[in-house]
C-alpha cells in the first residue's frame, strides 16, 4: 500500500480489485497498489506504487517522470524548496525535530510501516509538525520489506519526490537534521538568482557529525542529548574547536571528502564556492536543487544499504551538475546503532575472516553486498554507454580507483 496525505478534503481508496470507495475525511487520499501491479493513478494526486509504473526496479532511468520541464523558465522570486526526506517508522520522532528546525516550510517524507497514514501523522502532528506543512506517504513494511535487510530506500526518495510541488528541494536523510537557519540561508537574494538561471545547480549542504555522543537508541537519549545539535554555524565551529564535532564519517574520505570543509569554516554565509573536483565515486554530498524532468532519479534496484545515493551523485556529475558549496548552512548527524540493513551489508562468512577470505567461501549469488555490488558495475557500465559526459565538476586528477575495493575483485584477488 502506498498511502499519501495531502491538504485536500476528500478520502477516496482505490483497492486491488479496481474498484473504488469513497468517504469524507478531511486533508487525506488515500491510495492502495500492490507493489507487482503497475501504478494507478487518481485525480488529483497523480501517485501511485512508484513514479515508475511497474517496470523492473533494476532498470535505470535518465530523468525524473512528472516532473516539470527544466527548460521552463523561472523567476528568482518562484524560487523556493521542499525538505524531502524517508524513514522507518522506528525514526519517526526525528521528524518532528525536522519540522523545528525547518520552519513553516514544505516537507514530503515516505515512512515504512504497517500503521496506516493517518495514524503516522497525528503523531507528527503531536510532534510539533504543522498540518500545511507535512506531505506524508507510506508504504507497507509487511509487503516491501518484511525481514529488515531490503529496505526500499530509492524507491522511497523517488515517491517522496514525487509529491514536491516546489521548484527546488533539498534532499537529507532523515538521520541529518538541519541547520535551524538553513532554509533562509539557501534562499538568499544571489542564491535564489543562481539557482533560478541554471537548473543544474546541486548546492552542497556540508554534512558534519558529533564525536562523542553514543545513542544508540531511545533508551540512550531520555535526557534528550542526542537531539541537542548545533542549531548555527557559530555553535558547531566552537564545538570542532573541542574536536566535539568533525566532518561526517571522517574514515571513509570518499563518502563526504569532496566538500571544503576547512575553507566552509571561513565561508561567508549564503556565498557559493564551486567544488574544483570529485575525489572519489564514492562521494555522496546532500544537496538542494531543481525539481524537474531533468533530474536523475534515485536507481530504485538498489535496495537495503549500499550504493544507493552513491550511484544518484555519480550520474548528476556526469549530466551535467555543477556543485558548490554554500556557507552557513550544515546537517549534523545523530548517531544511532547500525540498521538491520547495514548489518546485512557487513556480514562476512565468519568473524575471524577477512573480507577477501570471506568473498572467497560466500555464496556470491544469494548475498546482499554482492548483489548490489553487481548492480554497480551494471549501473556504472550503463553510465557509460548510454549517458553523454556533459559534467562540469570533473573527477579530479588523482582520483582513486573506488572499485578494487568491490567484493568482485576480492574474489579475484
Amino acid at each position: 500500500m502506498v498511502v499519501l496525505l495531502t491538504s485536500d478534503d476528500h478520502i477516496s481508496s482505490l483497492s486491488r480489485n479496481g474498484k473504488s470507495n469513497d468517504r469524507m475525511d478531511l486533508h487525506t487520499v488515500v491510495i492502495e497498489t500492490s507493489k507487482n501491479n503497475d501504478a494507478k493513478h487518481l485525480s488529483p494526486s497523480n501517485i501511485g506504487v512508484s513514479p515508475f509504473g511497474g517496470n523492473s526496479p533494476d532498470a535505470f532511468w535518465l530523468r525524473t517522470p512528472h516532473a516539470p520541464a527544466c527548460s521552463e523558465p523561472l523567476d528568482e522570486t518562484r524560487v523556493s524548496f521542499t525538505l524531502v526526506s524517508q524513514l522507518s517508522y522506528a525514526r519517526l520522532r526525528m521528524i518532528g525535530h525536522h519540522c523545528k528546525r525547518w520552519g513553516d516550510h514544505p516537507i514530503s517524507i515516505v515512512v515504512i510501516t504497517n500503521k496506516t497514514a493517518v495514524d503516522v501523522k497525528a503523531e507528527l502532528l503531536f510532534m510539533g509538525c504543522s498540518e500545511e506543512q507535512m506531505t506524508l506517504q507510506t508504504v507497507s513494511k509487511t509487503e516491501y520489506d518484511p525481514d529488515g535487510t531490503q529496505y526500499p530506500v530509492n524507491h522511497m526518495r523517488n515517491l517522496a519526490l514525487s509529491a514536491v510541488k516546489t521548484s527546488h528541494i533539498v534532499y537529507a536523510d532523515v538521520d541529518f537534521l538541519p541547520s535551524a537557519d538553513l532554509y533562509s540561508i539557501i534562499s538568499n537574494q544571489t542564491t535564489k538568482e543562481r539557482l533560478a538561471s541554471d537548473s543544474k545547480l546541486a548546492v552542497v549542504i556540508p554534512a558534519f557529525q558529533m564525536n562523542w555522543l553514543k545513542c544508540q537508541d531511545d533508551e540512550d537519549d531520555k535526557d534528550g542529548d542526542c537531539m541537542r545539535r548545533p542549531r548555527h554555524k557559530e555553535d558547531l565551529v566552537a564545538l570542532i574547536g573541542t574536536g566535539a564535532v568533525s566532518k561526517f564519517n571522517p574514515s571513509n574520505e570518499g563518502e563526504h571528502g569532496s566538500t571544503m570543509y576547512r575553507k566552509w569554516q571561513n565561508q561567508e554565509t549564503g556565498t557559493l564556492i564551486d567544488l574544483p573536483c570529485i575525489t572519489s565515486n564514492r562521494y555522496e554530498p546532500y544537496l538542494a536543487l531543481r525539481y524537474c524532468s531533468e533530474l536523475p532519479p534515485f536507481q530504485e534496484g538498489f535496495t537495503g544499504y549500499g550504493k544507493n545515493k552513491i550511484t544518484w551523485a555519480m550520474q548528476l556529475r556526469k549530466v551535467g551538475y555543477k556543485f558548490s558549496q554554500i556557507g552557513g548552512a550544515f546537517l549534523v548527524h545523530y548517531p544511532h546503532s547500525y540498521s538491520k540493513a547495514r548489518r546485512e551489508w557487513n556480514k562476512v562468512a565468519s568473524p575471524s575472516e577477512t573480507l577477501k577470505e570471506a568473498a572467497r567461501t560466500l555464496d556470491l549469488e544469494n548475498f546482499h553486498r554482492a548483489r548490489i555490488e553487481k548492480l554497480f558495475l551494471d549501473f556504472k557500465k550503463w553510465l557509460n554507454e548510454n549517458v553523454d559526459d556533459e559534467s562540469k565538476t570533473p573527477m579530479c586528477a588523482n582520483v582513486d580507483n573506488d572499485d578494487f575495493s568491490l567484493l568482485v575483485y576480492q574474489t579475484n584477488a
